[in-house]
């Protein structure tokens, strides 16, 4: 059995919010920052591990078919790369206090990337 860490009445597991004060669950007074990444999904395509960088930092290596999350302690622009010839121009703003989720698609036709982003407070 969990516990609301704000009012201390007892939750089911898997809740979302507090059921006596409505607290988030495991929110801090910042809120929680995290990106999480979901690599190429095209079935037919060869290769497609991404690089993710956070201001010209590696933070990490995310594969085909394949989820990762990365923490994030202040606002940044992220960049993937992908092989050697793949130099993207793909950028995304992230910001600290949210959780941003990035689900990357190949685009056949123009040979890039399209990153499709969702923030959650």
């Amino acid at each position: 059995m969990a516990f609301c860490s704000n009012c201390g009445k007892a939750m089911s597991p898997g809740a979302v919010f507090c059921p006596g004060c409505g607290a988030k669950v495991g929110a801090s007074s910042g809120g929680e920052s995290k990106l999480i990444v979901y690599g190429i999904t095209q079935k037919f395509l060869i290769g497609g591990t991404l690089k993710i960088y956070a201001d010209g930092v590696l933070l990490g290596e995310v594969g085909k078919n394949e989820k990762a999350e990365f923490p994030i302690t202040k606002d940044c622009v992220i960049t993937p790369k992908w092989g050697i010839n793949h130099a993207l121009n793909d950028k995304t703003s992230v910001k600290s206090g949210v959780i941003t989720v990035i689900k990357y698609e190949y685009d056949r036709v123009s040979g890039s990337l399209i990153a499709h982003v969702s923030e959650y407070v």
